[in-house]
């Protein structure tokens, strides 16, 4: 089979079994994707599944690895960012987000997460400011983020 020797057959399956909602599935196919080829996106898709865990230090340490690979992948920085949140690392957190933005400044997701760390931190100007911008996005933001963003405004209000 010579499917068993992909890691980019892994990994789609992997996304197959996330779409399925099955992670633990989804977690043991990006392991072997990741056994046979460390790509940033099998990295980044590793880390999300384990921190949604809580399991953040190997989450961190992926995502240091995918962003190592590859320093201009805006979400590699996104996913070490959103990873350093979680853990309560918010001042690396934000210097990875920034990162993030600034290597693609029109990113709605990235500039959402970082007015929500804005706020956690008590930088309400910095929270405004994105949280402006992106009211001017609305046409772009997914009905998700709409409701985060709706939610960053209240608590701004």
């Amino acid at each position: 089979w010579t499917h068993r020797r992909s890691a980019y057959a892994h990994y789609v399956v992997a996304y197959l079994h996330v779409l399925d909602n099955h992670p633990a599935r989804a977690e043991k196919a990006l392991r072997k994707s990741l056994a046979l080829r460390k790509t940033p996106e099998a990295l980044m898709d590793m880390a999300w599944l384990l921190s949604e865990r809580r399991e953040h230090g190997e989450a961190e340490q992926l995502a240091r690895a995918a962003s190592a690979l590859y320093p201009i992948l805006p979400p590699a920085w996104e996913t070490l960012g959103v990873i350093l949140t979680r853990a309560q690392r918010l001042t690396e957190a934000e210097r990875a987000l920034q990162r993030a933005h600034a290597l693609a400044p029109g990113n709605t997701s990235v500039m959402l997460y970082l007015a929500e760390l804005y706020l956690r931190q008590g930088n309400k100007n910095g929270a405004m400011e994105l949280g402006a911008r992106l009211a001017g996005m609305q046409g772009r933001l997914s009905p998700p983020k709409i409701a985060r963003l709706n939610t960053l405004r209240a608590k701004l209000a």
